[in-house]
């Protein structure tokens, strides 16, 4: 009851944040959010008319056109469909909040560190402006945390599950997800079966999702090669290096959270370095402009630093 009542907190607190875009602002015409017009879509018409290179995120949209359905009549002023969005990105995010409760409570020493890593997890630029502004990331974010919490608490075995839920949220999920894995076994050296069955399941959930939007096969490593860019890396790489997203989101956390990373799993440390380095390849490879790196790179790391902050301010208190 206690753990569910936590839940719960965090959810109305995840809802209270993206409250803005149920009818003060429209994600899809503002800066930085583009991507939220493919998302629309792919709610309210599916996956026919949607960009070849997000169609595949099927996850949050899906979720979200069945909230907006249930709904619609019922939500007065907000905008039904970013509702769908919004109650399905404040489940997800609320969900890595209290997994990260849950961690530490393995690792921290207690709940009340958990409880506060949780809230500055949630007070960060990335949840607010991103997770839960009708984009998808919050699911990206939710399964990866829901590995730490399945490879610290003994639940191995949930792993390919993640994976595959994970994929069907958003494709970059996978390589991060498997290079994430691979630095927590070259640390641990253990659970090695359920990890390769994670790779296998992201890698086969991709696979069939990107064959059934497309019509026909098509696999990872196809779809991997058609969003590579030839040229452009450079410039990449340095726009989401000095990033005004990636600097709001870690101008704050990395100084509190860099002091006591020793005193947290060095496996989860080593795994989000390995996934953060991919997360930031990942957008080099793209060429993607300003920002795209901010949202994985907070997905993998945020977490962990929201802890080993919350314990430094826990000691200085």
């Amino acid at each position: 009851m206690r753990r569910a009542a936590v839940w719960l907190l965090f959810f109305l607190i995840s809802f209270g944040l993206g409250y803005p875009t149920l009818n003060r602002y429209d994600p899809r015409q503002t800066g930085g959010l583009s991507d939220t017009q493919t998302y629309y879509r792919m709610a309210t018409e599916g996956t026919a008319n949607a960009d070849a290179q997000l169609r595949g995120r099927v996850l949050v949209p899906m979720m979200a056109r069945a909230v907006a359905s249930a709904a619609r009549g019922h939500t007065g002023s907000w905008e039904p469909v970013f509702f769908g969005f919004l109650v399905v990105n404040a489940f997800f995010t609320a969900t890595a909040a209290a997994l990260l409760v849950e961690v530490a409570r393995r690792t921290a020493g207690g709940g009340m560190t958990g409880l506060v890593a949780a809230l500055l997890y949630l007070a960060n630029f990335e949840t607010a402006n991103v997770a839960l502004s009708g984009m998808v990331d919050s699911a990206d974010g939710c399964f990866l945390m829901a590995m730490v919490w399945s490879l610290v608490c003994g639940n191995a075995r949930w792993l390919p599950v993640w994976g595959a839920l994970g994929a069907a949220g958003k494709e970059t999920f996978v390589p991060v997800a498997i290079v994430f894995a691979l630095g927590w076994w070259m640390v641990e050296r253990r659970a090695w079966g359920p990890m390769l069955a994670m790779a296998l399941a992201a890698l086969g959930s991709v696979t069939a999702v990107e064959t059934a939007v497309a019509g026909r096969l098509v696999w990872p490593w196809e779809f991997a090669a058609s969003v590579g860019a030839a040229a452009g890396h450079w410039r990449a790489l340095e726009e989401n290096t000095v990033d005004r997203g990636v600097l709001l989101m870690a101008m704050w956390l990395l100084p509190l959270g860099i002091p006591r990373l020793r005193q947290m799993p060095k496996p989860w440390v080593a795994a989000s370095g390995a996934g953060a380095a991919a997360a930031m390849a990942l957008a080099v490879w793209h060429s993607s402009s300003a920002g795209a790196a901010a949202r994985p790179l907070f997905s993998v790391a945020g977490p962990l630093l929201s802890l080993s902050a919350a314990r430094w301010l826990g000691e200085w208190g």
